[in-house]
């Protein structure tokens, strides 16, 4: 499996996870960064709002070298249930042909994140993508994630992307 991880992260959280990941699997690492920073306390409200329509941000870079990766694993922390907006430009615009594409998130709820991996796989199937599989991890509302706990969710997600 040759792969590439792409991740967005606003506190973090989701940074870590994406670390962790693309030094297990030995992949390369994309970084989605939005152009304009989110600050407290709308980060949130008015991301969420955002992400609930699947409203896309502005990128500092729009264009995705995805050249030699069969498999795309994409990190992102979930707004009100759904992918966050720097994920759904991502979605829009990446060539996902052909390739497998598998989601982890990072979240604070304490419910699986059904709604946003099915919203998720919508949009990968949508660019001629195939799903391939999930993970998540619940994130302390407040403070970073424990990196033994962390590394356990990832540990589980990718022996699940790699069958």
């Amino acid at each position: 499996m040759k792969s590439i991880v792409v991740y967005y992260s606003w506190s973090g959280n989701t940074e870590i996870a994406a670390k962790t990941i693309a030094a297990a699997t030995r992949s390369r690492i994309l970084e989605l960064r939005e152009k304009a920073a989110r600050k407290l306390p709308w980060v949130y409200v008015v991301g969420g709002f955002q992400a609930i329509l699947g409203i896309r941000s502005r990128l500092a870079k729009e264009t995705f070298d995805l050249k030699g990766a069969d498999t795309v694993i994409l990190c992102s922390p979930i707004w009100a249930s759904s992918p966050v907006p720097a994920v759904n430009t991502f979605l829009a615009k990446a060539d996902l042909k052909g390739r497998k594409v598998a989601v982890f998130f990072t979240l604070g709820d304490d419910k699986p994140p059904l709604k946003a991996f099915k919203k998720a796989a919508a949009l990968i199937a949508a660019k001629g993508g195939k799903f391939g599989g999930s993970g998540h991890f619940q994130v302390p509302l407040k403070g970073k994630a424990a990196p033994g706990m962390m590394k356990t969710a990832v540990k589980a997600f990718i022996k699940k992307i790699r069958k």
